[in-house]
């Protein structure tokens, strides 16, 4: 069996994962802008009833939910990815110490994302998805944003590094061993 070539495989998929994670979260804060620029007839009338700002708050609060609940389970994922990893690496043939302490720094910036920036983000932005914009925290809740985002940015880059550390530096074949000469028997002595 291939393990680097497996290696490779949940690398490209953990790196896949999290730039597709980043599009829909952006594409989840866009949902309100987009739906209520060219509102089909049945929400325009919910529109004109509620008013626009309140339907722009409640779809905005929509996108936040499940941006929320797919970084959770993304979350999660990249640590068992990186887990998969690891052992892969370590039973891989001849991979140095470099690769592996690079999936390890993959690891600790997800745990950290996970377990640290994730429920700070979630405490503040779930206080402040109905105040208004100048509500206190709001500033702080953009730092944290920025820092996971940084974050995932740095992430990336150590897993496009670690692809091209497995992809340029191939394995060394084992040297073949050395031919051991049987010692020769005598025959017509026994």
């Amino acid at each position: 069996m291939h393990l680097r070539r497996i290696a490779c495989f949940v690398l490209g998929a953990w790196i896949f994962g999290s730039l597709f994670l980043g599009y829909i979260s952006l594409e989840n804060a866009d949902t309100a802008d987009r739906l209520l620029g060219a509102p089909p007839p049945d929400l325009n009338r919910m529109v004109q009833k509620l008013g626009l700002e309140n339907v722009r708050t409640i779809l905005s609060y929509q996108g936040a939910e499940a941006s929320w609940l797919y970084s959770d389970v993304w979350e999660r994922i990249q640590i068992g990815f990186g887990l998969l990893l690891i052992v892969l690496l370590l039973f891989a043939t001849r991979i140095s110490r470099i690769a592996l302490a690079l999936c390890a720094v993959m690891i600790v910036f997800a745990t950290f994302a996970h377990l640290v920036l994730r429920p700070e983000i979630d405490y503040l932005g779930r206080g402040l998805d109905f105040a208004p914009a100048y509500a206190s925290g709001h500033r702080r809740l953009s730092a944290l944003r920025t820092a996971y985002t940084a974050l995932e940015i740095l992430k990336i880059g150590v897993g496009c590094g670690l692809a091209g550390y497995l992809f340029v530096f191939k394995t060394r074949h084992a040297r073949p061993a050395p031919d051991v000469q049987e010692p020769a028997f005598d025959r017509a002595e026994s």
